[in-house]
């Protein structure tokens, strides 16, 4: 049965793979919005053999981690096996999604970051944070007022927290030296080069604007941390799996996480991490209900609440989490486990 599943989906994949290469379907809705497919380039060959590479280790690792995990335990430090097993699949998750946008096309690539954070069309809260309002009391003072402009672009219909972010990021690559040097050091070929050519074209504007050195380091740091967020959504995703089925079923729906194409497409966007704190909403606050835990549930609520801050597409998270919680309450009043109440299941 499980043969005949994964013939399948290989099956699937192989298809999907043949319609997008060989065929020339619209990649979006023509006449609004399309993908443009990416030119064959020298070194593509071995980009694709790179990222056949990794995908095999990625594959045999998350296979090594099931086979374990499938070993009935009660040894009181399965839970430090188990959280062991989740670390390596997050540092995996981040090898993954950085060697799989590397591997693509040149303006494809990890540079990608720097167009997408750097521009208002794109993003804005970099511009905003920088250039635009630097001091955050002030931002906040005149937030409402900026609303009154009534802007359509992310600008005008966000709530202030990732403006509140990024005033962060610069502030740290400011004050710690340490911070910059580990930001200048580990910044691939890619990024630098979307970064001169930001650096080109802002001088050549109407109101020219030198990339300095804190710009790249503030927009390389959040690429990275989009990525961290990216990966450690495998943790809560693996605990509310868990909850109603075995470690290693939770283990093969977690690693499945990386794998997605969106989360690869989408870094260094917000979305991404909006699939943390929405994951992290869930667990938190089905472990509350389950346990009875106060103080579970005033991490969620406080999780709620930072997500909010950042945007109203929490709103069906808490939906979803209550009418989840809702369907499992009378299984869980029943099966009540010995654990103690303010645990969150890993093992």
């Amino acid at each position: 049965m499980h043969r005949a599943i994964f013939s399948l989906i290989l099956c699937a994949v192989a298809a999907s793979l043949s319609v997008l290469w060989l065929s020339q379907v619209p990649l979006g809705i023509p006449g609004e919005w399309t993908w443009d497919r990416a030119a064959a380039e020298p070194d593509s060959a071995w980009n694709l053999i790179g990222a056949a590479v990794a995908a095999g280790l990625y594959m045999l690792a998350v296979r090594a981690g099931w086979k374990r995990l499938s070993r009935e335990s009660r040894s009181p430090i399965r839970c430090v096996e188990v959280g062991a097993w989740l670390a390596a699949l997050v540092v995996m998750a981040c090898a993954w999604l950085w060697i799989v946008q590397e591997v693509a096309p040149l303006r494809n690539r990890l540079g990608k970051a720097a167009f997408v954070l750097y521009y208002p069309s794109s993003s804005g809260y970099f511009t905003k944070a920088r250039y635009d309002a630097p001091n955050a009391s002030a931002f906040l003072a005149g937030y409402e007022d900026l609303m009154r402009e009534r802007d359509v672009l992310h600008v005008g219909t966000h709530p202030p927290g990732l403006f509140l972010v990024f005033h962060g990021l610069i502030a740290a690559c400011e004050k710690s030296p340490v911070l910059a040097s580990v930001l200048d050091a580990t910044q691939p070929a890619s990024f630098r080069e979307a970064c001169d050519v930001i650096a080109t074209n802002s001088l050549r504007s109407k109101s020219p604007r030198p990339l300095l050195p804190l710009d790249r380091r503030a927009l390389w740091l959040a690429t990275l941390l989009v990525m961290l967020s990216a990966s450690l959504v495998v943790v809560p995703l693996y605990g509310v799996v868990r909850q109603t089925h075995g470690p290693a079923t939770a283990w093969l729906t977690a690693s499945l996480w990386p794998a997605i194409p969106a989360v690869a497409v989408f870094v260094p966007k917000s979305d991404v991490v909006y699939a943390l704190v929405g994951m992290m909403i869930v667990w938190t606050w089905l472990g509350a209900v389950k346990r009875r835990s106060a103080v579970l549930a005033l991490v969620a609520g406080l999780l709620a609440w930072c997500g909010l801050m950042c945007s109203l597409a929490f709103l069906p998270v808490f939906l979803f989490a209550a009418l989840l919680s809702w369907s499992r309450a009378r299984f869980w009043c029943v099966n009540r486990s010995e654990e103690g109440p303010l645990t969150l299941t890993l093992s």
